[in-house]
C-alpha cells in the first residue's frame, strides 16, 4: 500500500482520503468475547477468501511497535489491539493485516471488530475510496452473514460503532486557517454538518498543521449520500483555506520561502530530528510547495517525497524499520538518516487509478 508515494487531487491540501467498513459475524459477532477454537475457525474462513482474491498476507514481526507503525500510516486503527485497564495497548497476537496493492485495500481481520476494509487513496478521493471499500464489503456479504440488528444497523462490541459501520475521512493540511487562529471555529462548525474535526497530533499548536476529518453516517440510508456530502464539506474547507493562503501568499511569500528553505537545510543536515520538530518542518516546505504550485514552479522538493518522510518516519515507524534501537535518542538519530535518504530520492508519481476488486 502507497498512498503516500503518489499525488492525487488537491494534493496540496489532502493527504490521503479513506473508507472504511466494519463488519462482524452473525455467528461470531463479538469476537473478544468468543469460543477460541469457533474464532479461529471463522477466521481461517476469512484468511482463505481473502487469498482467493488477490489480497497478500502482511507478516507481523512480533511486537507492538510493529503494529503501530500501520496504524501511522492508516492501515490499521489502535482499536486493534488489546489494552490494560490503564489505558496501555498490548500486542494482538491475533491480528492479521491483508494487502490488496492494486486496488488500494487494506483489511484487518481480529481486532475488536471481526474485519475491517478499509480503501486508502491519495489526496481527495472520498468517493472513489467509498466504491472500492464496497465493492470489498459486497465480495465477504456473499460467503458471509453479517451480524445485523434491524433496529442497531450492523453490530460492534463498541456500541458508537453499530450502525451503517461505514467511516469516512480525510486526512487535510490547513496552515493558514490554523496561522489565522480559525481553527477552532472549524472544529465546531464541522459538527454542524455530522462530521468531526481534529488535530492529528496533540503536540501544542499541532506540529505539522493536519487535521483529520471524519464522518460516520448511522443510519444505512445514508451511506448513499453520504461520501458526496462529506466530499462536499471538503471542498468548502479547502477553499476556505485557500482564501487564507491568498492572504499571506500575497503579504509574506519572501518568509514562507525562507521558512521551508531553513527547513529543508534543518532535514538534510541534522543529525538528530524528533518527531514534533520533524513534523514542523514538513509544514513549512509542505506550505511552500503549495505556493509553487500556484505559481506554476517546481517545488524544491516534491511533495510525494513530503508524504514519504510523514509516513515512513513517525516515531513507532522508524523504531520498528529500526530493531536495534535501545532509546528515543537513537530513534531521532535513525530518523535523521531515513529523512536524508527520502529528500535525496525524486520519483514521478503512477496517475494511473487503482484496478476493480478481482472477486474469486
Amino acid at each position: 500500500m502507497s498512498w503516500y508515494k503518489t499525488e492525487g487531487k488537491d494534493p496540496h491540501h489532502t493527504l490521503r482520503s479513506e473508507a472504511q467498513y466494519i463488519r462482524n459475524i452473525a455467528s461470531l459477532p463479538f469476537s473478544e468475547k468468543a469460543d477460541n477454537s469457533k474464532e479461529q475457525a471463522v477466521l481461517k474462513e476469512l484468511e482463505t477468501l481473502l487469498e482467493a482474491n488477490g489480497f497478500k498476507k502482511e507478516p507481523f514481526p512480533k511486537g507492538i511497535l510493529h503494529q503501530l507503525s500501520y496504524v501511522e500510516k492508516g492501515f490499521l486503527d489502535a482499536d486493534a489491539f488489546s489494552s490494560q485497564k490503564s489505558g496501555t495497548l498490548l500486542y494482538n497476537e491475533g491480528c492479521r493485516l491483508y494487502f490488496n496493492e492494486p486496488c488500494s485495500l487494506a483489511v484487518s481481520i481480529g481486532g475488536r471488530d471481526l474485519l475491517t476494509i478499509r480503501s486508502l487513496l491519495p489526496g481527495r478521493a472520498v468517493k472513489e475510496a467509498q466504491s472500492i471499500a464496497v465493492e470489498a464489503e459486497e465480495l465477504f456479504d456473499k460467503h458471509f452473514e453479517f451480524a445485523y440488528s434491524p433496529h442497531f444497523g450492523y453490530l460492534s462490541p463498541t456500541l458508537s460503532r453499530c450502525g451503517s459501520g461505514l467511516t469516512l475521512s480525510a486526512l487535510l493540511f490547513l496552515p493558514a486557517i490554523t496561522g489565522a487562529g480559525e481553527i477552532n471555529k472549524l472544529i465546531r462548525s464541522s459538527y454542524g454538518f455530522g462530521a468531526s474535526l481534529a488535530p492529528m497530533f496533540n503536540y501544542q499548536n499541532n506540529s505539522g498543521d493536519l487535521y483529520l476529518l471524519t464522518h460516520s453516517p448511522h443510519h444505512l440510508s445514508d451511506q448513499r449520500s453520504a461520501a458526496a456530502g462529506f466530499d462536499s464539506l471538503i471542498t468548502k474547507i479547502i477553499e476556505k483555506e485557500k482564501q487564507y493562503e491568498s492572504i499571506i501568499f500575497a503579504e509574506g511569500s519572501k518568509i514562507i520561502i525562507d521558512k521551508a528553505y531553513r527547513a529543508i537545510g534543518a532535514l538534510m543536515y541534522a543529525v538528530r530530528m524528533d518527531e514534533r520538530e520533524m513534523l514542523s518542518h514538513l509544514s513549512s516546505i509542505r506550505l511552500l510547495c503549495t505556493l509553487s504550485s500556484e505559481r506554476n514552479e517546481a517545488p524544491p522538493v516534491p511533495l510525494q517525497n513530503v508524504n514519504q518522510i510523514f509516513a515512513e518516519c513517525l516515531n513507532a515507524s522508524i523504531a520498528s524499520a529500526y530493531p536495534e534501537i535501545s532509546c528515543d535518542e537513537e530513534v531521532d538519530e535513525k530518523r535523521a538518516v531515513r529523512i536524508k535518504s527520502l529528500l535525496n530520492e525524486r520519483k514521478a508519481a503512477p496517475s494511473s487509478p487503482p484496478p476493480a476488486v478481482k472477486k474469486a
